[in-house]
């Protein structure tokens, strides 16, 4: 299941692919997480929120709305780019269907297995900022739209009024970026990145946009550890699609987790988890920053002069990633 980036002609970002400078234009991302199965049979953005009051604590507990929900999550870095609001987010999502829906239609369809109609389509109320890795992106003569292929994105959910049917990811440094009073999106004719985007299948089992609630659900129950802090969304790197970011999920207590394919574990007090349903922590070693040679302004299609840079990657946070199967707490104090 292919995502797509729509633009001006630029470097896109790649996802699951090496070499960012390869790819141009209007693009076809192959990730290959997104076509494992077995997720198990989370629930959508729509259910009801699951009763969590037993699985958090302390500032987790405190931030929980009446209606059992977590407010809207901002920024966990301080940025010296401006970022876009939500709303804004939602506004040129649904401006990038209207623009770019007539290329991707049969697309979406056939990522989501079902029949879409463009034209009643909504923007869900939950918006999600999903945080990048990366800090600042290098100053230089590099192509511009590099520096929103490392940045934050939002994640925009379309419905069509039952169920989600689009998943767009808007990235947040699209201030250049606006609607028309056609509504359709209008991008930078140097930019590139600002969109990336996947049809939601009707099989749950496939993927499904996960909130917060639901993953601190989804780990209380199997572990039996509480949330300490509200849930904050991860990308993982820039190698990886922003719909598979994942909720960080700070516990009260260590918790064992185990590597996917044996041999490995370790205690922790973080556990990531995203919409496919796959538990992850930071690998034990983790760069500095991402190398490589980038386009510079003055590219074209005659001009591929590259230019060396490196993007920091900000402390404390990780871009290598392990997928894990916790244990319950239970388990561990019976092994104890």
């Amino acid at each position: 299941m292919p995502p797509r980036k729509s633009g001006a002609v630029a470097p896109v970002r790649s996802h699951a692919v090496r070499g960012l400078g390869t790819a141009f234009a209007i693009c076809t991302f192959v990730v290959a997480a997104a076509c494992d199965r077995g997720a198990g049979t989370p629930t959508g953005i729509d259910a009801p929120p699951p009763e969590i009051g037993a699985f958090v604590t302390g500032e987790a507990a405190a931030a929980l709305s009446a209606d059992g929900t977590f407010p809207y999550a901002g920024p966990t870095h301080q940025r010296e780019d401006p970022i876009i609001s939500p709303e804004r987010a939602g506004e040129q999502a649904l401006g990038y269907v209207r623009a770019f829906g007539q290329f991707f239609h049969r697309s979406w369809e056939k990522e989501a297995g079902r029949r879409i109609d463009l034209r009643g389509l909504r923007v869900h109320p939950r918006v999600f900022y999903a945080e990048s890795p990366y800090g600042r992106f290098p100053d230089g003569p590099i192509a511009p739209g590099y520096r929103k292929g490392f940045g934050p994105y939002y994640l925009v959910t379309l419905t069509d009024g039952r169920s989600p049917v689009l998943l767009v990811g808007v990235s947040a440094f699209n201030t250049d970026v606006y609607v028309n009073e056609r509504g359709l999106v209008m991008t930078p004719q140097d930019g590139g990145n600002e969109f990336v985007s996947w049809g939601v299948p009707v099989d749950t089992a496939e993927y499904v946009v996960m909130t917060p609630e639901r993953a601190v659900a989804r780990l209380g129950l199997r572990t039996g550890a509480r949330v300490t802090t509200p849930p904050h969304l991860v990308q993982m790197s820039v190698f990886h699609h922003p719909v598979l970011a994942a909720w960080r999920l700070t516990l009260d207590r260590p918790i064992r987790v185990r590597a996917a394919g044996g041999g490995w574990q370790r205690e922790t007090r973080d556990v990531y988890l995203n919409g496919r349903g796959h538990y992850m922590v930071p690998a034990d070693e983790q760069p500095l920053g991402h190398t490589e040679r980038f386009l510079t302004t003055s590219w074209s299609s005659q001009n591929r002069e590259t230019i060396e840079a490196t993007v920091p990657i900000i402390r404390g946070s990780a871009v290598e990633w392990v997928t894990v199967t916790p244990d319950s707490i239970s388990v561990v104090e019976r092994e104890g």
